[in-house]
Formats: C-alpha cells, sequence, structure tokens
C-alpha cells in the first residue's frame, strides 16, 4: 500500500515523502488527516459529519451507515412506500418510516378524518369504521347515506341486512318488512272442533297466534271435527280412539285382548263385545275349540264351530 501514497506525491510533484503519522499506509496528501488511521482513502464513508474517505465529500449518500427514506409523493407529510432512498440525513419530503397506504390521494394517511366512502382515510386496515356506531360491520343509512349505508338501525348490532328476522316487532333484516319469516317463530296447528287440540296436518308458523289455532305442544288431535276426541279425552266404549292413543276402548278391556266387556260397556251396535273379558283367549275374534265347553268366539254356542 506504501506504494499509493508516493504515486500519489509523485503525480502532485511532491519533493520529499511526508511519514505515515498514524499508521493507515496514508500519507500526505492523500491522507486528509494523518492524525487519525480511520481517516484515509480506503475508508468507508459513515454518517458522522467527517470525511471518512479523503472525497472532499462528508456523509455521502453511499455511506455505509446510511438510513433508507421514503419519499412523501402526495406531500400530506405521510410517505409510502413507492420510492426509496439512502442517506445520512432526510431529504427534503422523505420520511423514515412509509405508512401512508395511498401517497397519490394527500386527503389519506394514518390520523386523516374517516370519510364514509368506501375508502380507509386513516390507514388503519378498516373502512367507514366511525361510520358503524354498533359495529355489526354495517353502515348507517341516515349518516351514510342509501348507496353505501345498509344498517337500518345503528344501535342494534343485531339489526343490519341479512340478519336473522326476530318475532320483536323490527326490521332485523333491513328489508323493510317486520316480523316477517322469523326464525324463532312458533308453530300453530288449527283447532277446527275447538276442544283445544289441533290437527297434525293443518299448521302454520307465526309470532302470534293467529285465531282458531292452538299452540304447537297442543298438536296431536286425531279427530279434529269432533271435539271429544282430543289427546287425554275420556275413552268411551263406541268403537272410537277419544284419546288419541291410536287404542280402541282399551279402558273397557279388561283382559287387553282388543274387545271390551259386555259387563263393562253399554251395548252399541255393531260393536262386538267381549263375553269373558277375564280371559283374553275368549273374545269374537277366536275360533271356536271343540268340546272344551267355552264359547271361545262369544258367538253364544260352545260348540257352534266343531260340525256338531
Amino acid at each position: 500500500m506504501r506504494a499509493l501514497p508516493l504515486l500519489c506525491c509523485l503525480l502532485l510533484g511532491c519533493t520529499s515523502m511526508e511519514a505515515d503519522k498514524d499508521g493507515d499506509s496514508w500519507t500526505v496528501p492523500g491522507d486528509c488527516d494523518d492524525q487519525n488511521a480511520a481517516i484515509n482513502p480506503d475508508a468507508d464513508e459513515v454518517c458522522d459529519g467527517i470525511d471518512n474517505d479523503c472525497d472532499d465529500g462528508v456523509d455521502e449518500d453511499d455511506a455505509s451507515d446510511a438510513t433508507s427514506w421514503y419519499a412523501d409523493q402526495d406531500g400530506d407529510g405521510y410517505a409510502g412506500q413507492a420510492e426509496i432512498t439512502f442517506a445520512c440525513n432526510a431529504p427534503d419530503d422523505f420520511y423514515a418510516t412509509a405508512d401512508d397506504c395511498d401517497d397519490a390521494e394527500g386527503s389519506v394517511h394514518p390520523g386523516a378524518t374517516e370519510v364514509c366512502d368506501g375508502v380507509d382515510q386513516d390507514c388503519d386496515d378498516e373502512v367507514d369504521e366511525d361510520f358503524d356506531t354498533d359495529g355489526d360491520g354495517h353502515l348507517s343509512q341516515a349518516r351514510c347515506g342509501s348507496d353505501l349505508g345498509s344498517d337500518c338501525d345503528d344501535e342494534d348490532a343485531d339489526s343490519y341486512p341479512g340478519a336473522d328476522e326476530l318475532c320483536d316487532g323490527l326490521d332485523n333484516d333491513c328489508d323493510l318488512d317486520i316480523d316477517e319469516e322469523p326464525t324463532d317463530a312458533d308453530t300453530w296447528y288449527e283447532d277446527y272442533d275447538q276442544d283445544g287440540w289441533g290437527a297434525d296436518d293443518s299448521s302454520v308458523v307465526a309470532c302470534e297466534q293467529p285465531s282458531g289455532f292452538v299452540h304447537e305442544n297442543a298438536a296431536g288431535d286425531c279427530n279434529d271435527n269432533n271435539a271429544y276426541h282430543y289427546p287425554g279425552a275420556a275413552e268411551s266404549c263406541d268403537g272410537a280412539d277419544q284419546d288419541c292413543d291410536d287404542e280402541v276402548d282399551e279402558d273397557f278391556d279388561l283382559d287387553g285382548d282388543g274387545y271390551p266387556a259386555g259387563e263393562t260397556c253399554e251395548e252399541v251396535d255393531d260393536l262386538e263385545l267381549d263375553c269373558d273379558d277375564d280371559d283374553d283367549q275368549v273374545n269374537p275374534g277366536m275360533g271356536e275349540i271343540c268340546d272344551n265347553g267355552i264359547d271361545d268366539n262369544c258367538d253364544g254356542a260352545a260348540s257352534s264351530s266343531c260340525g256338531l
């Protein structure tokens, strides 16, 4: 390296070679500060206000520790990421941070006033948030106008377009209808015979009880044309299922063979009666057994089917 200072001296017309006082292998005039070994033409330029590399420039943009700076292209005092430079000190209209989400629009930058227009003015990754009072993600019609605002009640987070309609007298889904097809409506069954029980095959869904209908808890009327037929009704011995339990005259059939006894049931036309309601093997549906001395089929003869 000592040849370089010598060559420099010869080119400059030196008559004698100066001593290398700081021991950095450079001498005056090439070494612009021969009292500091960190300053010489081979040194890296750093941001310290000194000409470290002896090129007559101080803190140039190519300094090894230069900072990155971002341009403010729209002049709003906040920089975007579109243009970057490196320098020891900030150039005019350049900033250390790039937090402007739209550096082509001066009204858009961190801390800007949010406007209800579908744009994120304040660069917080939220759009028109100042106009969503109840925080349900839908803007107020009253504050934003019909083109952008769709929330018909910005004080209620449960009211917005697409919300479930409820039986509450409010327009929950903002479609200008109230309580239509509500998700919490009850099912009501028609009670044609007005016995307090509705037929399973005739129902409506509504928030309020329609006239002539009963609540779903009172469904199950098996004969809605007869006020004496409904779940829990008193069973009559008449060949009909009064209590809607799919059994007929069961309260009058002591042996459970499907035939009520004549002793417990009034005589009814076309009603087959059990002649022995203590024996389930004796009833009008049984076949006659020969020579057992019993009227098995209740036809009045103990051996009528035996061919005697």
